[in-house]
């Protein structure tokens, strides 16, 4: 079955000191590799979800041929993103990466895809042996993660994190059976510098 990705773009990066998406990895922004590989995975669609467009996220979508959209919240949390992009999703099925995980390949927007198909559940979240979970690098059925929003927001409850406990039928994905590389998110240069190739 088709899929659209969201790409969540409209963090602060108050750790960072600045705008973090547009610092290169490799010759190429880690923005600009996170939508490369979301359109390399076959998607349906590829929309990037932004709280201002500025001019070089315009550039990234223009070339790549992804669709940008507002958040709709006026709180800067994650969960704005992901509703605004399940909301503009025309696919069944929505893929979230966080716009700073500059190794994500296009296999794990297929692999978290093939989950929601093969097990037949409203989101599948990849699991780390401690108990972390990665909300925003998962996949969601459309209509069960709008439902979660709306709950959400109507509780003032804007914690991403959280959206798990307003979704019914969730499965863990050990990150083994994952790219672990793709998980990872950038949050300060040293953390940029100390990424393997």
């Amino acid at each position: 079955m088709q899929f659209s990705v969201i790409i969540l773009a409209g963090g602060r990066a108050s750790r960072f000191g600045s705008d973090k998406l547009l610092y290169e990895y490799k010759g190429k922004s880690m923005l600009e590799r996170v939508a490369e590989a979301a359109v390399k995975s076959g998607a349906e669609e590829v929309i990037m979800t932004v709280k201002e467009l500025k001019d070089d996220y315009e550039k990234i979508a223009k070339k790549l041929g992804i669709k940008v959209v507002m958040d709709s919240l006026k709180e800067f949390t994650p969960l704005a993103g992901l509703c605004r992009g399940a909301e503009a999703a025309k696919s069944p099925n929505v893929i979230v990466i966080s716009g700073d995980s500059p190794l994500v390949s296009p296999e794990f927007f297929r692999t978290m895809n093939s989950y929601l198909e093969k097990i037949w559940t409203n989101a599948a979240v990849p699991l780390w042996p401690d108990g972390r979970v990665e909300v925003i690098h998962a996949g969601y059925k459309k209509e069960p993660l709008l439902d979660a929003c709306k709950r959400m927001i109507k509780a003032g409850d804007y914690e991403v994190k959280r959206v798990l406990l307003y979704i019914k039928s969730v499965y863990f994905v050990p990150v083994e059976q994952v790219d672990k590389n793709s998980l990872l998110d950038v949050d300060s240069l040293d953390d940029l510098k100390n990424l393997e190739p």
